[in-house]
């Protein structure tokens, strides 16, 4: 039974999951070989995940609180990782789901001056 699009929950477990890939990939240990998260959200509508990625691209409090020791430019390239691997993901599990950045996200990711960011 899939969950309607508006699920609360599965809403935020997959926001939930991006949040944690940043996460991980802003402590990653570049050096070795691999990634160091995995975008399960990536097999859900992107529609679960975007409000997220917009809060990432424009809140800068926010951006703060969950990253507190990393430069912009870091959750900038960290951003762009995620969305890609996730996107990846998503087409090599069969899904078309990826995630459709807004105005503001895309700007954000490059590098574009985004007043609110």
């Amino acid at each position: 039974m899939e969950a309607s699009s508006g699920d609360p929950l599965l809403n935020s477990l997959c926001q939930f999951d991006l949040w944690w890939c940043m996460i991980a990939e802003l402590h990653a240990d570049h050096d070795k070989f691999g990634m160091e998260f995995y975008p399960n959200f990536a097999v859900f509508f992107g529609h679960r995940t975007e409000p997220a990625v917009d809060t990432i691209a424009t809140d800068s409090t926010a951006r703060a609180a969950a990253f507190p020791s990393s430069p912009r430019s870091d959750v900038v390239s960290a951003l762009k990782t995620v969305v890609e691997a996730a996107r990846r993901e998503s087409l090599n599990q069969g899904f078309h789901t990826e995630i459709k950045l807004s105005v503001s996200a895309a700007g954000f990711i490059n590098g574009e001056d985004v007043s609110q960011a």
